[in-house]
């Protein structure tokens, strides 16, 4: 049991370091006077192409008001546009103008620069171990 504590300690403690060092990347890739709130959301719109302000919500896992509030910001902007559907007027999907896709595509491949760059260091046999052990744990957290 002792030693699960001291895992778990080490394990705490490495994940500080993690989440710092992605606050730095985010600081980094966040460009245009956006703040790193804003880029989560272009970025998840970026990979969504379009979705709703709920669907939006529930993959950030933040109340619609909180989700809304940086979709007006980002369409004020000129970065996100707001599409009726062609369906249901009630509803409004939200997708990247162009401006948006520079910015998520710059951001993007920054991110993914700087990981691949980071993950030249790893085996594929422990990064494959690695990814799969951090989606477990990812998924069992509440």
């Amino acid at each position: 049991m002792k030693q699960l504590i001291i895992s778990i300690e080490q394990f705490r403690i490495t994940l500080r370091l993690f989440e710092r060092a992605i606050e730095r990347m985010n600081q980094s890739n966040c460009c245009l006077g956006i703040n790193i709130p804003q880029c989560h959301t272009i970025m998840e719109i970026g990979l969504a192409e379009a979705l709703s302000v709920n669907e939006l919500a529930e993959k950030m896992i933040l109340d619609k008001s909180t989700v809304s509030r940086q979709v007006e910001k980002l369409v004020q902007e000129g970065i996100i546009d707001r599409i009726p559907s062609p369906k249901d007027r009630r509803r409004v999907h939200i997708s990247l103008t162009s401006k948006g896709k520079q910015i998520y595509k710059t951001m993007n491949d920054s991110m993914n620069e700087q990981f691949q760059t980071a993950f030249q260091k790893i085996s594929k046999k422990d990064l494959a171990i690695f990814l799969q052990v951090f989606h477990q744990i990812t998924r069992s957290l509440p």
